[in-house]
């Protein structure tokens, strides 16, 4: 599903058999793995979500990539390259990239050696 924001900018909402993928935080859970965040109604912490999420996006065929980061604080999303663009995969929502980071004051500090293309490989 898409959405115009107020930004004017499309963006994209995760499903998973019709239901939103993402439907609030639990931190320091029980277990913080993939398989509760999916199993346990789809709460957790952002490496619980951006796990997930990346097992969602391959499985549908969508190359992605972990990212880690200060937005300020630590974080971790997924970068997927969809449909010929790239956008950034939080929670459930798929922003497009497109100076998403310098709008938005985030930092990529992993992959190390990050590479804005590494869709192309």
């Amino acid at each position: 599903m898409w959405e115009t924001n107020p930004k004017g900018e499309m963006i994209g909402k995760l499903y998973v058999d019709g239901e939103q993928v993402y439907k609030g935080t639990r931190y320091f859970s029980e277990s913080w793995h993939v398989s509760y965040y999916i199993t346990h109604g789809r709460v957790g912490a952002c490496v619980d979500s951006s796990g997930a999420n990346h097992v969602i996006l391959k499985l549908m065929g969508y190359k992605s990539l972990l990212v880690e980061g200060e937005v300020p604080w630590f974080h971790q999303w997924n970068e997927a390259y969809i449909d010929g663009k790239v956008y950034v995969v939080d929670y459930n929502d798929v922003i497009p990239r497109n100076n998403f980071y310098d709008k938005n004051g985030w930092e990529i500090t992993s992959p190390e050696e990050y590479d804005p293309e590494w869709y192309k490989k």
